[in-house]
């Protein structure tokens, strides 16, 4: 199954409940739900993150931190000059941690 809660992440005050969003779905093979996607009560959004640091923050843990696609405009073809998109990367990986602006 899959969920979104609103949990209160501070102390609530008179007229003050801080909150966040948490979206959760079940990955194949389980019946467990796992935290996706947060708001923050601070608006920050944080994509396999619990804790995001900026506006945005995507933490990709699925490739022992190899710089994979995080983020992809365009379509899904392959091969010469059928894709574009964004790759920006840090930490360990491959291709220099490199960013990759292609169009």
């Amino acid at each position: 199954g899959a969920a979104i809660q609103a949990v209160i992440d501070g102390t609530p005050g008179s007229n003050d409940v801080p909150t966040r969003l948490s979206f959760q779905t079940t990955p194949d093979g389980s019946d467990t739900k796992q935290e996706r996607m947060r708001i923050t009560n601070s608006g920050r959004v944080g994509i396999s993150t619990t804790s995001p640091q900026a506006k945005l923050n995507i933490v990709d843990t699925s490739n022992n931190g190899a710089i994979s696609q995080l983020i992809k405009l365009g379509n899904n073809s392959s091969g010469a000059g059928t894709g574009s998109g964004i790759q920006l990367g840090s930490g360990s990986g491959n291709a220099g941690n490199s960013v990759l602006l292609e169009m």
